[in-house]
């Protein structure tokens, strides 16, 4: 329950709330561990790789348990443009979801639609889910319960595509944004430059963004790859969120270096 005796927490409103810079990476594997190793790693979130690879609902309503018993922030990275989806994982209890490939005014404005109940969205009633603690969820009301997770639920969308860039202004001006995530990988081939995130054209779409951000007042997510380096950087250019990395490519790479530490035979 919340700190105040009602509803369920939503950690990373929390990090929100309190922390300067939050570092995360994303889980594709399907075992729940995952997250409990990422937080034993020291990570302060997770996001659940619900756009690419063979996770579940199922799956993905067991990272959240375990995610909330070790005091970790979960968003679900989303498949581009599915209302339905997005339902159904915050009814799982996520904090919140990413939603990729926002290009437009019309864009950001179905992805809040699908985040936020009614008035300020198009959300489905469930009063008996996850997310409200089974009903348990000590509001006076749906109505106050409802209030509740529209002012705490996540929604992150996501710019990787020229057309968002060229758009962003008319994007960010939509209510009810609350983290914009840059995605160099996509951006990269969608400006005809793939297999060079580092280009400087790149480097220029990711700076109209971040100082479009700033502008609207709304927190930025970068992959540490295209970070600054230092947190007084990362604070002028308003990234508030860090990915590192997956644990998929980071499993291939700790098992590389292990491999390359043996004794090989002559």
């Amino acid at each position: 329950m919340g700190s105040n005796g009602r509803g369920r927490r939503n950690v990373m409103r929390e990090l929100m709330d309190t922390r300067a810079l939050v570092v995360g990476a994303f889980l594709n594997l399907t075992d729940p561990a995952v997250v409990d190793i990422a937080a034993l790693a020291g990570y302060d979130f997770v996001v659940a790789e619900a756009e690419h690879g063979s996770l579940t609902l199922a799956m993905i309503g067991h990272y959240v348990r375990a995610a909330h018993n070790r005091d970790l922030g979960i968003l679900v990275r989303v498949p581009a443009g599915d209302p339905g989806y997005i339902q159904r994982v915050l009814d799982v209890g996520v904090d919140g979801v990413q939603v990729p490939h926002v290009q437009s005014v019309t864009d950001a404005r179905r992805a809040v639609a699908a985040v936020r109940y009614p008035p300020e969205g198009a959300r489905g009633m469930f009063p008996k889910g996850v997310v409200s603690e089974f009903g348990a969820h000590g509001y006076a009301n749906v109505a106050e319960l409802v209030s509740a997770l529209n002012a705490q639920t996540i929604c992150n969308v996501i710019i990787e595509d020229a057309a968002g860039v060229e758009n962003i202004d008319e994007i960010l001006a939509v209510p009810g944004l609350d983290i914009v995530t840059i995605g160099p990988g996509d951006l990269s081939g969608s400006m005809g430059l793939i297999d060079r995130p580092q280009d400087p054209a790149i480097h220029a779409a990711i700076d109209k963004v971040l100082e479009a951000c700033q502008r609207a007042h709304i927190p930025a997510h970068l992959p540490v790859s295209h970070a600054p380096h230092s947190p007084e950087e990362l604070e002028a250019k308003g990234v508030w969120m860090l990915s590192s990395g997956t644990d998929l490519g980071t499993l291939l790479a700790g098992m590389r270096a292990d491999l390359a530490a043996a004794p090989t035979a002559s």
